[in-house]
């Protein structure tokens, strides 16, 4: 089916991210808004699995119902050389 298509094409991950493997339920989610009548008409854009990408119930929430004081991971903190050594210098 399509929707194993896309959890096999993005291996099973949320977002399809390397180490935020979905350990339990997956939806498969459209990136791009779509209409019923997209659905209705078989549209290019609602069965392309293209547009189409895996996520899990928290993300999923967070794209619709979330703000921007929300988040679904920890922010990503740029790591410097010996920054969990500072009595080392380069």
């Amino acid at each position: 089916s399509l929707r194993d298509a896309v959890i096999v094409r993005d291996l099973g991950r949320d977002l399809a991210m390397e180490g935020y493997d979905i350990l339990g339920r997956i939806i498969v989610h459209h990136m791009n808004p779509i209409t019923k009548q997209d659905i209705l008409d078989r549209s290019e854009i609602a069965l392309n699995p293209e547009y189409l990408i895996t996520t899990r119930k928290r993300t999923h929430d967070m794209i619709h119902f979330g703000n921007e004081n929300d988040t679904v991971y920890a922010p990503v903190i740029e790591r410097r050389p010996n920054d969990t050594t500072p009595w080392r210098r380069n």
